[in-house]
Order: C-alpha cells, then sequence, then structure tokens
C-alpha cells in the first residue's frame, strides 16, 4: 500500500503535490519517450542543410544516442516488460537499441561515405517496418502516442529516400541532396521528437498532480 510521505497534520505546501512512495515499479513511460524524444530532436537538426552553421556536427546526437537514447531508454523498456506492458516495453527496449545500433553503426564508419548509405536506406526501411507495427497498434494508447509513431513512421520513410537518392546511381548522387530536402527531412524527424518529449511532459505533469492538466 503506498505511504504518504507527509505526515498527518502537516500542512501540504499548495506548489508541492502530495508524494508517495511504493515498492512497485514507476511508470517508466516519462524516461523512455524523454530518452527518445530528446536524442531524435538533435538527430532532426543534424539532418538539416544548417549543420555546421549553428549546430555541431553531430557528436552531440553520437552521445545522446548511447546514454539517454539508448542506454536509459532501454531500461525503461526492461521496466515496462517487467510490468507486463508488452507495448510500451518492446517499442522502448527496441528504440533503444536503435539508437544503440545506429551509435555503433555510424561511430564505426564515420566520415560516412556513398557505399554506406544503400546500408543506412536499408536500415531505416527495416525500422519503417517495425514503427509501423506500433503505429496499428497506437490508436490503443491514446491521440499522443498515435502521434508520435505516425510522424516517426514518415520519418523513417524520409530517411530512407534521403539516404537512397544520395547512394550511388540515385538522383542527388553526384549534385547533392537539395537544401531545402534535407531540412524538409530534418524538420519532420526534429517534430517526431517534439511529439514525444510533449507525451512524455503530459503524463509526468498528470501523474505529478493527480489529474489531467495536460492532454495526450
Amino acid at each position: 500500500m503506498a505511504a504518504s510521505s507527509n505526515p498527518a497534520g502537516v500542512p501540504q505546501d499548495y506548489y508541492k503535490p502530495p508524494v508517495t512512495t511504493t515498492s512497485d515499479w514507476a511508470n517508466p513511460a516519462v524516461l523512455g519517450l524523454m530518452g527518445f524524444g530528446t536524442t531524435t530532436m538533435l538527430a532532426g537538426i543534424a539532418n538539416t542543410a544548417y549543420t555546421g552553421y549553428w549546430f555541431s556536427s553531430g557528436d552531440n546526437v553520437l552521445a545522446m544516442a548511447l546514454a539517454f537514447g539508448g542506454l536509459a531508454q532501454l531500461i525503461a523498456g526492461i521496466i515496462a516488460l517487467r510490468k507486463g506492458e508488452i507495448f510500451a516495453g518492446t517499442a522502448f527496449v527496441g528504440y533503444g537499441a536503435f539508437w544503440l545500433a545506429y551509435y555503433t553503426f555510424v561511430n564505426g564508419y564515420a566520415p560516412i561515405d556513398s557505399t554506406v548509405l544503400v546500408d543506412l536506406m536499408w536500415f531505416s526501411i527495416v525500422w519503417a517496418l517495425f514503427t509501423f507495427a506500433f503505429l496499428v497498434n497506437a490508436p490503443k494508447h491514446g491521440a499522443g502516442i498515435t502521434a508520435v509513431f505516425l510522424w516517426l513512421t514518415v520519418a523513417f520513410i524520409l530517411l530512407a529516400v534521403k539516404f537512397g537518392t544520395m547512394a550511388p546511381g540515385g538522383a542527388y548522387a553526384t549534385s547533392g541532396l537539395p537544401g531545402w530536402l534535407g531540412n524538409l527531412v530534418g524538420l519532420e524527424i526534429f517534430i517526431t521528437g517534439l511529439i514525444a518529449v510533449y507525451v512524455a511532459f503530459g503524463i509526468l505533469t498528470n501523474t505529478n498532480y493527480g489529474r489531467k492538466i495536460i492532454p495526450i
């Protein structure tokens, strides 16, 4: 049974909601979505034409992919599976593994040359299929989660198109990807991460205050 951390007779600070403790695992959704969302937002910016101008070369994406998007999200997924949540658990473990695979792949082939672009294209296609499976089941978990998987499915499709057209024999193999197209892909990925962060913010706030404050 949850026990209140505020002894009887002690006034509750209006600005600090009651805090409870329990022997059960807490909902790992906030950790998982924040890990995924923040890493994805940085990856979105790194995919725009502004990389190297007012943004770094993308090394911060690799760091986040290893620590927050990868390991932290993996832990969140294991907790969710332990709680019997097959949808959230599989998603968090899956995308935690995705970011770890991304880190391993990109870090091992830096700088990326044209021959690796075909591998990245198929990497994106496989993850688009993985994401679509969750998109089909997402409506059962609310509009916010559905939006995350819808935008993420589109993001992987756009990445597959981007890498495919830049690969040898592709439309932009010699001329390079147009700035507008790179910005479109990057913006779509950034919004995907932003939606995930918003949903995490909603879960955190609604749970913390014990009522629906943020619509998700």
